[in-house]
């Protein structure tokens, strides 16, 4: 028997993940320290009773009625290969994490997972590249703009050049996760096989018919994905819980951070500023979705 009242909070992933390196520092465990210092760490709490899932640790400590938990760290590699943790580490890492995490929050951390950490997303890096790659007739033009804009409107330029990027970042993150979970479904003709409302047909006609109708602006993607935004992709993973029940078992929760998202959007399409709140939405609902479909 426990001797907390557990609240069942869920730790944040961030704060943790700096409480265990301090740990780690101070105990001396310089070499698993080495190995996930550069990581992104996400805590995933589920709400199933720890004793009845499996642990990688068969000794570990598993509290009646505390829920199981699990640790996933994505490392900076080149490629898979190059993850090499043993046994060893793994479950004396495990064990750490265990004695970071409150015990008054009621969570046992089952299993820790390693993957490789993807090229992190920098809006700042990528402007940068993008104005490397400008070509001399597109630096003629920022140097005309440059000399006639006021610095107010320079300020905001920058500002929702981020803001562009993090929706777009967002946005084709859901396309390609959509996309990846229906070809594990359905194969690769998933399109035809996922229930789509009247709206989101009627979009995906509508832009067909026009890109047919304007060749020369060039095709939208290579999926059908392609032609749909923030509100039909959402539309798509509400109308296929068979299908996506396991990234999104909370369609309030999806529909929340979508409409927001959407929101946003509507108003880079008509050049409108986006204000300090507003960018601050984007990147939290970005950071939860990405969280939500990590793995």
């Amino acid at each position: 028997m426990s001797i907390f009242e557990f609240t069942y909070e869920e730790p944040d992933s961030d704060y943790f993940f700096k409480y265990l390196k301090k740990y780690l520092i101070l105990n001396d465990k310089t070499k698993i320290f080495e190995i996930i210092k550069d990581a992104k760490c996400y805590l995933k709490c589920s709400s199933t009773y720890s004793q009845k899932l499996e642990a990688f640790d068969k000794s570990i400590e598993r509290r009646w009625d505390a829920f199981g938990a699990e640790i996933a760290f994505h490392v900076q590699v080149s490629s898979d290969e190059e993850i090499k943790i043993t046994d060893d580490i793994k479950l004396n890492l495990l064990r750490c994490c265990n004695e970071c995490l409150e015990d008054e929050r009621g969570y046992d951390i089952l299993d820790i997972k390693f993957m490789p950490l993807m090229e992190e997303v920098s809006p700042i890096a990528d402007l940068k590249h993008i104005v490397s790659e400008l070509s001399v007739d597109s630096v003629k033009s920022a140097y005309f703009v440059n000399s006639i804009m006021t610095p107010d409107i320079k300020r905001k330029g920058r500002q929702m050049a981020e803001v562009y990027l993090d929706l777009y970042y967002v946005e084709n993150s859901l396309r390609l996760f959509i996309e990846k979970v229906s070809k594990s479904n359905f194969g690769d003709s998933y399109f035809e096989h996922l229930r789509l409302n009247k709206e989101t047909k009627h979009a995906l006609q509508v832009r067909k018919a026009e890109e047919q109708k304007n060749r020369w602006l060039g095709l939208r993607g290579t999926s059908d994905l392609f032609y749909l935004d923030f509100g039909h992709l959402g539309a798509i993973i509400r109308n296929n819980p068979d299908v996506f029940k396991d990234y999104f078992p909370d369609d309030h929760w999806l529909n929340v951070k979508i409409d927001e998202l959407k929101n946003c959007r509507n108003l880079v399409a008509h050049n409108s500023f986006v204000n300090e709140h507003l960018r601050n939405v984007i990147k939290t609902n970005y950071i939860s979705i990405l969280k939500q479909i990590a793995e």
